[in-house]
C-alpha cells in the first residue's frame, strides 16, 4: 500500500490570533472570541481600584475635618 503525500498541500483555517491582556485569543471570522477561552480576573486592576478607592476616602475624610 503506497500513500501519495503532497508536500505543498495546505489547508486554510479562517482565524486570527490577537493578544489581549497578555494572552493570545483566537478570533473567528465573524469577530467572536473563541468560546473555550475562560474569562480571567485581572488581579492588578482590582488592587489598583481598591487602593484608589481607599485613597479617595482618606482624602475626603481629611477635607471634611478641615485639614
Amino acid at each position: 500500500m503506497k500513500t501519495d503525500i503532497i508536500p505543498n498541500d495546505r489547508t486554510h483555517i479562517p482565524m486570527a490570533l490577537k493578544r489581549r491582556g497578555g494572552r493570545k485569543l483566537i478570533i473567528t471570522p465573524d469577530g467572536a472570541v473563541d468560546p473555550t477561552a475562560p474569562a480571567r480576573i485581572d488581579d492588578t486592576l482590582i488592587k489598583a481600584l481598591g487602593r484608589a478607592w481607599r485613597w479617595q476616602l482618606t482624602i475626603y475624610q481629611f477635607s471634611a475635618m478641615g485639614c
